[in-house]
């Protein structure tokens, strides 16, 4: 198996990277297990599939994110470290999701061995890291209330 993204770098953007990374491999996992599972039936689970859809656009959204942040470095330093702080925020956010999404999606497709065989590659992903939330929406809000609005319009 491929090595897994780390998820605990020392740049500012690493953590958010390498969520991002293993949110889309969570992702490609739960697919290709409902289309194994199910093959032309998928089209008939509609949940499954919606779950499945729920994780695809999660993760279109954190990488849009951690990659706007990432040009902010270069284009926009005024902005940059509030770029940084959203994108890292929304990555640990969206993470959590994409991970609760993967395990419904399993849990709905297996029982018994075949169920743990499953979960065990979720389990082989890294946890999120901490980050304090509260801290992080709070430095945001701040921002928002500074500006009288929404600070990257």
């Amino acid at each position: 198996p491929a090595k897994l993204p780390k998820v605990d770098g020392a740049g500012p953007l690493d953590t958010a990277r390498g969520l991002v990374e293993c949110a889309k491999r969570a992702t490609v996992y739960a697919i290709q297990a409902a289309a194994q599972t199910f093959m032309q039936s998928l089209s008939d689970q509609q949940e499954i599939l919606a779950r499945l859809a729920d994780m695809v656009i999660a993760c279109y959204a954190m990488d849009s994110s951690v990659t706007r942040a990432m040009q902010a470095e270069t284009d926009d330093a005024r902005r940059a470290t509030l770029h940084r702080e959203m994108a890292n925020l929304f990555a640990h956010e969206a993470y959590e999701g994409v991970l609760r999404e993967a395990n419904w999606v399993i849990e709905s497709m297996a029982e018994g061995d075949a169920l743990a065989g499953m979960k065990s590659l979720l389990k082989a992903l890294p946890e999120r890291p901490v980050l304090n939330v509260v801290k992080a929406h709070r430095a945001i809000a701040a921002v928002c209330i500074e500006t009288n609005g929404y600070p990257l319009a």
